[in-house]
């Protein structure tokens, strides 16, 4: 049996490598500060790597991350419960091909939190600045 899952570091960000689909998911940011850039893909050994999906705990307690945004071309579909819990952001700029926002993915962050979502997103609406309208994916 072919293992097709490789980790990566880039941009001081983490990825997991899905090989056989060539697609990356975000799992750490243990240099990730300030002000970043999620791009569309990630390059290793000259393929690219879509970035789909942004994995549980992947900023969890990341004290010096303040803002986050994605290419124009992003092709991220999920953000996880969990992703930025207990995190210093303080703003997100949510790309149009965001369709799952899982129940808590924002917990414990800062009360200066700010959203924004591309007016391309059909999935989601901000309502009043404060209220992200869209797929619920609670506990049952």
């Amino acid at each position: 049996m072919k293992i097709f899952m490789r980790c990566i570091d880039e941009n001081d960000l983490s990825y997991e490598l899905d090989e056989k689909n060539q697609t990356a998911t975000v799992i750490w940011s243990h240099q990730a500060f300030g002000s970043i850039t999620i791009p569309k893909a990630v390059t290793y050994d000259g393929k690219d790597y879509i970035i789909k999906s942004i994995h549980q705990g992947s900023f969890q307690r990341n004290h010096g991350i303040k803002s986050i945004k994605f290419s124009e071309d992003s092709e991220l579909s999920i953000i996880h419960s969990g992703a930025f819990s207990s995190s210093s952001l303080e703003y997100i700029s949510l790309p149009a091909s965001l369709q799952k926002l899982e129940d808590g993915w924002n917990s414990y962050t800062s009360l200066n939190f700010d959203v924004a979502i591309s007016p391309q997103n059909k999935n989601f609406t901000l309502i009043d600045n404060q209220f992200i309208v869209g797929p619920y994916e609670g506990e049952e």
